[in-house]
């Protein structure tokens, strides 16, 4: 890990194409709390695409869209970490995985 600290904060987009339980979006709120939000700017950018690899022209588009209107991307990044904190917590995560473990042991 680096000693470089910047005056400035390193401005971060992350791209999650879709919000599902577990995967990027719960990797992507594992690095969010543990970054050092001192030195780096968070943004999150979603979409809800139904086959995202036959629509990632539209969904580039978004994304330029938000790239031009910070204030947008702002507002969309405070939606996407407030809906990851709620539905993608790590420690539930956990806990159901475990519990399906014992689950199937007793099997």
């Amino acid at each position: 890990m680096s000693n470089y600290k910047s005056a400035e904060k390193i401005r971060v987009l992350h791209v999650i194409t879709r919000l599902e339980r577990g995967g990027a979006p719960a990797v992507l709120l594992e690095v969010l709390q543990r970054c050092d939000n001192g030195q780096f700017e968070h943004h999150i950018a979603t979409g809800y695409a139904p086959e995202p690899e036959k629509d990632m022209i539209a969904f580039a588009r978004g994304i330029i869209q938000l790239l031009k209107d910070n204030s947008l991307a702002l507002q969309m990044a405070e939606c996407g970490y407030q809906r990851l904190k709620a539905c993608f917590d790590i420690r539930e995560t956990v806990s159901k995985t475990e519990h399906l473990y014992k689950e199937l042991l007793e099997k």
